[in-house]
């Protein structure tokens, strides 16, 4: 068996340490190495819960959220074509181009010769912002650039 030091706001493992004696003693000395490790990691007391866990219960604390999935098959780049054909399918490319020749020279130079739009790129969240655009346009530009 393992042991688990678990965040109880978010459910999320903070620690596993791998093996150990199954002698009283020894199991609660165990499990309070992990909380103190826990502690020392700047958690408070009353977030954590440390405990033995089967290798079922390992694997079910370990699998990605529907969230961390989601997330990890999201799509965050598109090339500059399908970026710009979608902004003009979502009647936002006049209002994107207006920004970007007001934000100056180089912005202008970084539209004109950009490859692609990506997610963490510092202009589209900056047009983002300005537009005002939800993570719900967000989802949709990319989503249906990526398919221009």
């Amino acid at each position: 068996m393992d042991r688990v030091c678990i965040n109880k706001l978010t459910g999320r493992l903070i620690e596993m340490q791998g093996g150990g004696d199954d002698r009283p003693g020894l199991m609660e000395s165990r499990l309070n190495t992990l909380k103190q490790n826990a502690i020392n990691a700047g958690y408070q007391e009353s977030d954590i819960e440390v405990r033995w866990v089967t290798a079922e219960e390992y694997k079910a604390l370990t699998a990605p959220t529907v969230e961390e999935i989601t997330i990890m098959n999201r799509i965050s780049y598109i090339t500059n074509r399908q970026g710009k054909r979608q902004l003009v399918a979502m009647g936002l490319y006049d209002q994107v181009k207006t920004i970007i020749d007001a934000a100056g020279l180089t912005a202008k130079i970084d539209w004109d010769s950009a490859s692609g739009f990506s997610r963490t790129d510092p202009t589209f969240l900056a047009v983002k912002q300005t537009l005002n655009l939800t993570d719900e346009q967000e989802e949709q530009f990319f989503n249906e650039g990526s398919k221009l």
